[in-house]
This record gives structure tokens, C-alpha cells and sequence, in this order.
């Protein structure tokens, strides 16, 4: 059965995996043999052509990409410049091979270069200083397996790019000057993309409804995980300024109205957090990964690390309002204490819907 699209006054296909978004502007969504299904990356075509994110990098990803870009007269080797979104597998996995093809620049934000050059080695030194992190949390020690079990299976499909570097601060082209922002949430080194002449934006995973509402961890913050919430939010902040710009997702068609997704994904964290509100009200002292249980069920295994710092941020935001207290013993979980009574809880829910 074919879905309806949902914008289709925004994008025209015009081959197997090839919507056109804007005179020499294309989307190519990729397979990526995950749940979330394909993964989109963007071609800025003109004298030196720009790949905006890589896939997976694994051969039927690379065979995709190429049959792609055929429809439109390119090939992988005509890549000039490959922009990164951030470093998730299926946005940067495919950097090596490309750049191998093609001899092309390739740019990341400047905290995620290693990753890129790398994938496994970096993903696997943040891996323990994360531990603790998890363990704050409420996850116990067996997790480190588990992480490393997920972590060789993510990244069998990557390979090394060594020449990966900083995104400068600006990119000339012949179709304009590309600027970027920085918008941490959904990754620690999230950006948004901007085209010169051209009325969207490329967000990566910064904005899709149902995945990026949590925040990722961030091993930087280390006892203070919790704060990457409130940065996320600032950043969600800064999108929904952006009006009616388009919006261009790592996933999923193009849609209208960035501003508005962003604000609508401000909103839904709002609700979620009057819900952990009655939840830590309901289970008394708790950690973040009992409420993330009682929000999302525990069934979520792969998310769970993400849905539990989310519940960590929304605990850190209402010890600020009074709601609860966190208290901190070396060497146990962080434990969330309710403020208030579950008849409380519910009564601040209703009076926030009103």
C-alpha cells in the first residue's frame, strides 16, 4: 500500500530514492536495516557537490547512495565536500568509503572528528567514563556488556576516515554560502545546516516527533548528566525561532514550519514532565530509571538509556520547582524523592492543562 505523502507540494520524486526539494536540492533516503527504517542524506549539486550526512556505510547503503545519485547525472566519486549532521552510525558511517571514492573534504562538528576517524575506538573510550553515569542513574554494572554488545554491532558498518575535520566556520560554494549552528540534544554535537538563497534547513535528527525528544548523554557533563536536558531545550528554543522555514530531517519526508515542530517538541516535553511528576509522586523515593519505567516501560531496551536521562532532567528541573529533591551518595544511584503527594501531583497536572 502506498502512503499518501505528506507534504507533496514540498518535494517531487523523480526517481527510485530521489526527491527533488529545490532546483539542484535533493533528498536520498538510505537503507539502514534498523527499526527507524531509512535514513535520509542531501545533495547540494553544482560545481563541487556537497553530500550532507552518509548512511550507514554498509554496502547496500554505498550501492543505494550511488544508484541515487546517477538519477541526477553524479556518481559517490563526484562528491567534493561531505557535511556531517552528527555522528550517529547511520549519518557518518559511510564517511570513510565515500571520502576513499572521491578524495573529498570531509567535515564534522569538532567534538565528534574522532568519532569519525574512528567510530568503534571513540564510541568505545566514552563507553566507560559512561558507566557511572548509567549507574547514577539506576542501571547496575551488567550494562557495560550490554553497551558493548550494541556498540561492535553498530559499528560493524563503519569504516576508518582518517582525513575527517572541524566544520569550518562557513563553506563557499557556487550554490551559496553554507552556514551552520550548534544545537546539542539528540546528540552532543547536533547542527543545523543553512543554505544560502535556499528557504530551509537541514536538522539531522535535532526535531522528529517520538525520537529526539530525549536527550543524549553526554560524557562531558559526567555527575551532572541531568543538565543535558535543559541544553536540549535551549536548543529547541533557538529552532523555534526559525519560523516557516523547511525543514529537512534525517529522517522522514521534508515538512514546513520548522518553528513550529520545534515548539510542538517543547510542548510534548512539558506534558511528559507533569507525567514524571505524578509517577515520582506514585513511587515514592525512586530513581531515573524507575520513572523512565513508569513513562515508557521498560520494554524499550535499546532507548532506555536516553528515556532515563530525560527522567534525570526532568527530576533536576523540578527539584528547581520545589517538586521533588534529589539526593547523591557515593557510590548508589541518585535517588529522586517526591515533594509532594500523588492527590498533589495529579491536582498540578490538571491545573497545567487548564
Amino acid at each position: 500500500m502506498t502512503v499518501p505523502h505528506p507534504n507533496p507540494e514540498l518535494e517531487q520524486q523523480i526517481g527510485e530514492r530521489v526527491f527533488k526539494v529545490a532546483d539542484g536540492f535533493f533528498r536520498i533516503p538510505l537503507p539502514t536495516g534498523y527499526r527507524i527504517g531509512d535514513v535520509n542524506v542531501w545533495l547540494l549539486d553544482g560545481d563541487e557537490p556537497v553530500l550532507f550526512d552518509t548512511g550507514t556505510g554498509s554496502q547496500e547503503s554505498l550501492q543505494a547512495l550511488d544508484d541515487a545519485l546517477a538519477v541526477v547525472g553524479r556518481r559517490v566519486k563526484d562528491i567534493r565536500h561531505l557535511l556531517m549532521t552528527h555522528a550517529h552510525i547511520d549519518h557518518c558511517g559511510g564517511a570513510g568509503r565515500i571520502a576513499e571514492a572521491s578524495g573529498c573534504a570531509v567535515h564534522v562538528h569538532a567534538r565528534e572528528v574522532d568519532r569519525v576517524r574512528d567510530f568503534v575506538k571513540a564510541s568505545r573510550a566514552e563507553l566507560f567514563p559512561l558507566i557511572p553515569m548509567m549507574m547514577q542513574m539506576g542501571f547496575d554494572r551488567s550494562v557495560s556488556q550490554h553497551a558493548l554488545l550494541m556498540l561492535d554491532k553498530l559499528g560493524a558498518s563503519a569504516t576508518p576516515c582518517p582525513s575527517a575535520g572541524e566544520l569550518p566556520k562557513s563553506l563557499q560554494t557556487g550554490r551559496g554560502t553554507i552556514t551552520w549552528a550548534y544545537v546539542p540534544g539528540h546528540s552532543a554535537a547536533d547542527v543545523l545546516f543553512r543554505i544560502e538563497g535556499l528557504p530551509l534547513v537541514i536538522t539531522g535528527d535535532h526535531v522528529l516527533p517520538h525520537v529526539t525528544t530525549s536527550p543524549a548523554v553526554d560524557v562531558a557533563d559526567g555527575p551532572e548528566y541531568a543538565v543535558s536536558l535543559q541544553r536540549y531545550r535551549d536548543s529547541l528554543g533557538y529552532t523555534s525561532t526559525l519560523g516557516n522555514l523547511i525543514g529537512c530531517a534525517g529522517h522522514g519526508p521534508v515538512f514546513s514550519e520548522l518553528g513550529r515542530r520545534a515548539s510542538a517538541l517543547l510542548a510534548t516535553q512539558d506534558r511528559r514532565m507533569e507525567r514524571a511528576a505524578r509517577v515520582i509522586a506514585k513511587l515514592g523515593p525512586c530513581t531515573a530509571l524507575q520513572v523512565a519505567g513508569g513513562l515508557f516501560g521498560m520494554e524499550y531496551r535499546f532507548e532506555m538509556l536516553m528515556f532515563a536521562n530525560e527522567c534525570a532532567g526532568y527530576a533536576r528541573l523540578l527539584q528547581q520547582r520545589g517538586v521533588c529533591e534529589i539526593r547523591r551518595e557515593q557510590g548508589l544511584p541518585d535517588t529522586i524523592i517526591p515533594l509532594q503527594s500523588p492527590a498533589e501531583a495529579d491536582k498540578a497536572g490538571q491545573d497545567g492543562q487548564d
